[in-house]
């Protein structure tokens, strides 16, 4: 996935902060629908800056869909999976042990997961990539 986004900041080791506009699954056609409720919504990513690119300069960056797409099987599946299992513990007291049992399961995954979001974060783990720059936008009038 490509999209175009404007350097915010330059960060040691080459790395760049990349400020974006944040896309809609529904291919952002805002102005015939208004269901969002944020569709101006910006983001900041930090990605590796192998172009040279400089503060303000507009850049095409690349996001890696294969990592994204296993960081939202491991966000959405691992906390349901676990409170699904966790609801089947053989336990003898009735339907609330179950039903505490699951919510265990699912405090279990979210744990995990932002423990996995943190590993993420320190171990610096590119996700987007600065493919090329498209120069100074012009100054508007």
């Amino acid at each position: 996935m490509e999209q175009t986004g404007r350097i915010v900041a330059l960060l040691p080791g080459g790395r760049a902060q990349v400020e974006i506009q944040r896309k809609a699954a529904c291919a952002s056609d805002c102005s015939k629908c208004g269901g969002c409720a944020h569709p101006e919504q910006t983001m900041v990513v930090e990605a590796p800056n192998s172009c040279g690119a400089q503060v303000g300069e507009q850049v095409v960056i690349r996001a890696h869909t294969g990592s994204i797409l296993s960081i939202a099987a491991l966000v959405y599946l691992i906390p349901a999976a676990l409170m699904i299992g966790c609801y089947f513990l053989p336990v003898s007291q009735g339907e609330g042990p179950r039903i505490l049992c699951s919510l265990a399961g699912l405090a279990a995954g979210c744990g995990l997961c932002a423990l996995y979001s943190r590993r993420a974060k320190a171990a610096r783990r590119v996700f987007f990539e600065i493919e090329r720059g498209l120069g100074k936008p012009e100054p508007r009038r």
